[in-house]
């Protein structure tokens, strides 16, 4: 096996086998001279002709690959710059993204505790009108049951007395009936107390009833409304994120695309770098982050490569030379191939 030689030795080697072979045809063609179909001196300012036409040819031709060469690494320069630019900016926006929909999920969890504190008052509230229900039935099943079948029967007591009065001559009125019979009113008088003081107990108690009912109805209504306000507002802030995922997720899937292509290509170059040391025998010192170092290797790796290629052009040129004075040229002055 052949060791790799390293660029610059090869451009040595290249260099002094063409000094050899244009000493080569030199000597050549003083030692032995061609037999010529025409004048000598004419021959030899054609061939000069030719041979200057073919330098130009491959001058122009070498200026042309040095300026696409530099042409290309602006571009490729450019692009790079193009490629970092988007990046970052692509980094940036989401970032914002990213911190909005943050924002918008924790929006979305403050006003889930909201709504779960409000369901709790709204239960509590519910059990406390349940209650205030249930003792107003209890209420209203105690009057229709005890205290009107009472009240009925007070009615029949006045009949009697009006009949009293008016069958007893000894009794003007009602009012003298009353008054005679004052000692058991006094002796009923506790008990009348009562009833009378259970009465008014109930009927604030009733109208206790009522006003908590009502103050009830409207704070009921005043949460109910709060709280489809509250959902109306989840709803639209629900939607508003199921928007904005589905803007992002096209554009989650460029930046991932984007980043795969600046990622191939930087590996790319690292492995063209790692191949020309492997070439040239050189250990890698650059790191695979130090991607300009890298890219300015590889261009003065091909400027020798170009180098060396032209070098190879002119070493044909003279071959082609050594040929021409070797076998000389036909009438017409044009060197034969």
């Amino acid at each position: 096996m052949f060791k790799k030689r390293s660029i610059a030795s090869l451009v040595a080697n290249v260099r002094a086998n063409s000094i050899f072979r244009r000493s080569k045809s030199q000597n050549k063609n003083y030692l032995k001279n061609p037999e010529w179909d025409v004048q000598p001196a004419d021959n030899i300012i054609m061939v000069k002709a030719w041979n200057d036409r073919e330098n130009a040819e491959v001058v122009e031709q070498h200026e042309k690959m040095r300026e696409e060469a530099i042409v290309k690494g602006k571009q490729n320069k450019k692009r790079t710059e193009e490629a970092r630019k988007m990046q970052k900016d692509l980094r940036e926006k989401f970032i914002e993204v990213n911190d909005f929909i943050n924002e918008c999920e924790q929006k979305e969890m403050i006003l889930d505790k909201k709504i779960a504190a409000e369901k709790e008052i709204h239960e509590k509230l519910q059990k406390e009108v349940d209650e205030y229900v249930e003792k107003t039935k209890k209420l209203t099943e105690y009057h229709e049951k005890t205290l009107k079948p009472n009240i009925e029967k007070g009615k029949v007591y006045e009949d009697v007395l009006q009949q009293l009065v008016d069958k007893m001559k000894i009794f003007k009125n009602k009012e003298d009936f009353l008054d005679r019979i004052e000692a058991l009113l006094l002796a009923q008088k506790e008990v009348s107390e009562n009833d009378e003081a259970s009465l008014k107990s109930v009927e604030k108690m009733q109208a206790d009833i009522v006003k908590i009912s009502n103050e009830a109805t409207l704070m009921i209504a005043g949460l109910e409304n709060q709280l489809i306000e509250i959902e109306k507002n989840f709803d639209k802030i629900k939607s508003d994120y199921l928007k904005v995922e589905n803007i992002l997720h096209p554009s989650k899937e460029i930046i991932a695309e984007k980043e795969k292509e600046i990622c191939m290509l930087l590996e790319q170059i690292h492995e063209t770098y790692l191949l020309l040391c492997h070439r040239n025998n050189e250990e890698p010192t650059l790191k695979r982050e130090q991607t300009e170092a890298q890219l300015d290797y590889i261009k003065r790796e091909i400027e020798k490569i170009l180098e060396v290629i032209e070098l190879a052009d002119e070493m044909m040129a003279l071959e082609t030379r050594s040929d021409i004075a070797e076998h000389g040229s036909g009438k017409s002055g044009i060197p034969r191939k």
